[in-house]
């Protein structure tokens, strides 16, 4: 986050429109500026340390599932964004690979069509 944020933010602080960021929805990282602006520590930060990955991950998705810039699509637009976001955390990391995200894709899928048989 730059710097630039911490102004815009504390000129925007009392518009109570504006809702302070508790983390960049881009990258994950904390907001440093949460706390002195808000007066409150970061309902993200876990007494100090950065939240772990897979919550980085959910909070990603979350954001920008949240804030489309359209309001009509289909399943394939949320496919593809979740995908945006899950190939920028792909790693070696077991269940961090894009054969394990793909697995558990599936498997939902699977649970919910055939939960009655």
């Amino acid at each position: 986050m730059t710097k630039n944020i911490k102004k815009y933010w504390k000129e925007e602080k009392n518009d109570m429109k504006k809702e302070i960021p508790t983390h960049d929805p881009y990258t994950g990282e904390l907001n440093p500026y949460y706390e002195e602006l808000t007066g409150q520590p970061n309902p993200l930060s876990v007494k100090g340390a950065e939240i772990n990955k897979f919550k980085k991950v959910c909070l990603e998705i979350s954001e920008k599932l949240s804030n489309l810039p359209y309001d009509d699509g289909d399943g394939s637009d949320i496919g593809n964004e979740v995908g945006i976001i899950i190939a920028k955390h792909i790693s070696e990391d077991t269940g961090w690979d894009m054969n394990g995200f793909l697995f558990g894709v599936n498997h939902g899928i699977d649970l919910t069509l055939n939960k009655d048989k």
